[in-house]
């Protein structure tokens, strides 16, 4: 307590303020206490958990379902599986009836495809939809991958598949008339190529590097007015709407 002419103020408080009538206030409430702690100068996160964070994003892997419908008014049930580190890409299957078995298989496809890359992965994030039944989740624990529901009705706990299939919806499939589930396949091939071979996900944390580069190879980036321009040509595939990027525009400079 500190005593003054005009009465007593507690130690931190100003004169008029809460802490002067004699009532106990939160720390949040004394302007001598801040609330967060300052923000570091040198450059790094003031996030302590965000360096073990992105560590386990190595560990993860996130699988959901979602539809696309035909001009035929049918409905398309696509499987994938992300990659939560480098944003790699799995279409797992295509079908007009998803069942409970047929997921199943996927799964078991998929851990057979990825071979030892599997020993890697800890932990699959995925929704409370019934086709992930029991034995879905006993594939997976056969691997030592630990299965992690989101709650019910919360897309946002499984973010990382909400927003790739956004991307696919607002990029690619709803600008394309789909004809049926095998011009789907044909679809997905190629998109899945450009996205886990010729597109750059997360710049600062991935270096501008599409998940299947080769981490051993630093690209050398051109001067950004230098880029030429370039007409639509047939590289482009998918009716013009992918346009795969050109390895001279990054490795290529004009000094």
């Amino acid at each position: 307590m500190i005593s003054g002419w005009r009465g007593t103020i507690r130690r931190g408080a100003t004169p008029g303020s809460k802490a002067n009538c004699g009532a106990w206030v939160a720390a949040a409430t004394n302007p001598a206490k801040p609330r967060h702690p300052a923000r570091p100068r040198n450059g790094t996160t003031a996030r302590p958990g965000a360096r073990s964070a992105k560590a386990q994003a190595t560990t993860i892997l996130a699988t959901d379902f979602f539809q696309v419908e035909t001009v035929t008014l049918k409905r398309v049930y696509v499987s994938f599986v992300l990659e939560l580190r480098t944003r790699r890409v799995h279409i797992l299957g295509i079908t007009e009836h998803p069942t409970e078995a047929w997921a199943t298989q996927l799964a078991r496809n998929f851990l057979s495809d990825a071979g030892e890359r599997a020993d890697g992965f800890q932990y699959l994030i995925r929704d409370r939809d019934s086709i992930f039944t029991d034995a879905f989740d006993t594939v997976f624990a056969s691997v030592n991958i630990e299965i992690k529901n989101s709650a019910p009705q919360c897309p946002k706990m499984n973010a990382f598949a909400e927003r790739w299939v956004k991307t696919v919806r607002a990029q690619y499939t709803d600008w394309m008339l789909i004809v049926g589930d095998r011009h789907l396949r044909v679809v997905f091939d190629q998109y899945t190529e450009h996205n886990n071979a010729g597109r750059t996900h997360q710049g600062h944390g991935l270096s501008l590097r599409a998940p299947l580069e080769d981490p051993d190879v630093i690209p050398f980036p051109r001067p950004h007015q230098r880029i030429p321009r370039r007409s639509i040509g047939p590289a482009q595939r998918l009716g013009r709407v992918i346009e795969p990027h050109r390895p001279d525009d990054r490795s290529r400079c004009r000094c």
